[in-house]
């Protein structure tokens, strides 16, 4: 036999001293690598004896001094997985304090109850929808929950965000998701201040969208939940605490960490792009041939395509390899009437960018409008009388043209805003909010009618 078996595993032995008295870190050494001689039960006077047990995790000793046996959450253990592990970096050496991890401030547990109240107003649906997610994030290893002696004897630094919904109706995979606010002040401190931002390592959005121009056939691949391919260190993950109780309103919260990096996070645009081309450094060699290859050497880094959209029109370019089974599968491009490019809508079959401008004058509820759009055969009986430049500077910079593509539309939506300027022009800074609160004259609000006649789909 040439080996005695697989190679031995790294486990970070650095906090078990805060699980066992009078041990110190240095005392139990943690070897990886090859196995060099198998001790059976015949030398039974070398058998370690259980010295302390805490859990499912136990001291022993012997002849060659401390050693350790079982499982605990405060040991990790690296899985054999694709993802990445991330230290973020603390800017200028600022950690957050030590907090009282037996108290939650009246802030986490308000703004939970507040989540809660909105999320069962709202729609039931929603709310369990909600939960589901959440649930979702336990079982896929994106969160976890929090024993009570884990929380009892962690001495680093503890630091609770806040989550709520955001709501895209036109999403057909995920039309609710849960943000984590990073930026919210827990007992006086807010992580993102912590927090450097990193180096700009983001690809320049226009530069991106004129290579995407260049050539004659458009290929574009949509990496599914990029930031859970990134996992955070045992310390950042204390710093990622958040609170739920599955709906159930009448109990104390469960306390649970997340293992990933989220969106909310300053550094994550950063810590997500570094991670996503160190990946295509490190497996460049084991796949040269990266027009066929490149799903599975994301895939080596936890990043994987949810899908493929290239253009054309009949068939022209439309077969792509199926992730799942390997196979070549035929891509109907008629069930991509539209897909979202950076932002922009793009018409994969006719490979064009076009736009799909709302009027919609309804308030909004999580950034999102309550009624209907406007269809142009209704704007003469729906713009609202009382019309106000606020109202319908809304509408114009709801319009995203990061090419200027849309500029003949847009300058003169611009030029029509210049005259509502002048025509309410004051020098009086008390009374900055008429400005734009006034309703216009009738002639304004004629113009403006018009003018969205022509720019409406």
């Amino acid at each position: 036999m040439e080996e005695v078996t697989a190679e031995v595993a790294r486990v970070d032995m650095s906090r078990v001293d805060q699980l066992f008295k009078g041990i110190n870190k240095n005392d139990i050494q943690r070897p990886t690598g090859l196995v060099d001689i198998l001790i059976g039960t015949d030398c039974c006077i070398l058998m370690p004896n259980k010295e302390e047990q805490i859990g499912n995790l136990q001291l022993m000793r012997n002849q060659f001094g401390y050693c350790i046996r079982g499982s605990h959450p405060l040991l990790e253990v690296p899985k054999l997985s694709n993802h990445g592990i991330v230290r973020i970096y603390w800017a200028s050496g600022k950690i957050i304090p030590l907090n009282d991890i037996h108290v939650l401030d009246r802030d986490t547990v308000s703004r939970l109850g507040s989540t809660e109240k909105r999320l069962l107003r709202n729609s039931l649906e929603y709310a369990s929808a909600y939960d589901e997610q959440i649930v979702d994030m336990v079982k896929r290893g994106i969160a976890r929950k929090l024993t009570k002696e884990e929380m009892e004897i962690h001495s680093g630094p503890v630091h609770y965000i806040p989550h709520h919904e955001v709501l895209k109706p036109e999403s057909k995979s995920t039309p609710l998701r849960i943000v984590f606010n990073s930026s919210s002040s827990y007992m006086g401190h807010t992580l993102n201040d912590y927090w450097a931002k990193g180096s700009n390592v983001i690809n320049d959005l226009l530069a991106v969208l004129i290579r995407f121009r260049q050539e004659s056939i458009a290929l574009a691949g949509d990496i599914s939940k990029m930031y859970n391919a990134i996992r955070l260190s045992p310390l950042d993950q204390h710093t990622h605490r958040f609170v739920w109780r599955n709906l159930e309103t009448h109990r104390d919260p469960d306390h649970y960490a997340l293992l990933t990096v989220t969106f909310g996070d300053r550094p994550s645009g950063a810590i997500s792009t570094l991670a996503l081309h160190q990946t295509a450094k490190m497996y460049q060699h084991i796949y040269p041939d990266a027009s066929k290859m490149t799903e599975k050497m994301l895939a080596c880094g936890g990043f994987c395509i949810k899908h493929w959209i290239i253009s054309g029109n009949e068939k022209c370019g439309s077969t792509l390899q199926s992730q799942d089974s390997g196979e070549s599968v035929e891509v109907d491009l008629d069930e991509f009437a539209h897909e979202k490019i950076l932002g922009m809508r793009w018409d994969p079959k006719q490979d064009l960018f076009d736009f799909k401008v709302k009027i919609n004058f309804s308030p909004k509820y999580k950034n999102v409008r309550k009624g209907e759009n406007i269809t142009k055969s209704q704007i003469e009986s729906s713009v609202p009388t009382s019309l106000t430049p606020r109202m319908v500077l809304s509408q114009v910079a709801s319009v995203y043209d990061p090419l200027g593509l849309a500029t003949p539309y847009t300058l003169a939506a611009k030029v029509l805003m210049r005259k509502l300027c002048i025509e309410n022009n004051t020098n009086d800074k008390t009374i900055v909010n008429s400005r734009w609160d006034y309703a216009m004259s009738v002639e304004s609000r004629l113009e403006w009618m018009d003018f969205s006649k022509s720019f409406s789909t």
